[in-house]
């Protein structure tokens, strides 16, 4: 697994990631988790941690540990 930290972009639709950041993701031969800080640069440790999965293999082993992870956060999975 591979852990980023990235600053969020604001659109009219809420936070965006940036093109590396999206293109890591997209890409990356394991499991990607793109981390963004709130508004104020503070650390988010409530939300929502959401999935991204492909038709590749490996996708149980990425949803089980986004749940893992929604358990010990108290956050929503989606």
């Amino acid at each position: 697994m591979v852990c980023i930290g990235i600053r969020a972009a604001q659109s009219r639709n809420g936070p965006v990631i940036g093109p590396v950041a999206a293109l890591l993701s997209r890409e990356a031969a394991c499991p990607v988790a793109v981390i963004r800080p709130r508004p104020d640069g503070t650390a988010q440790t409530d939300g929502v941690i959401s999935v991204v999965v492909s038709d590749e293999p490996g996708n149980d082993d990425v949803v089980h540990f986004a749940m893992q992870e929604g358990r010990i956060r108290h956050a929503t999975v989606r």
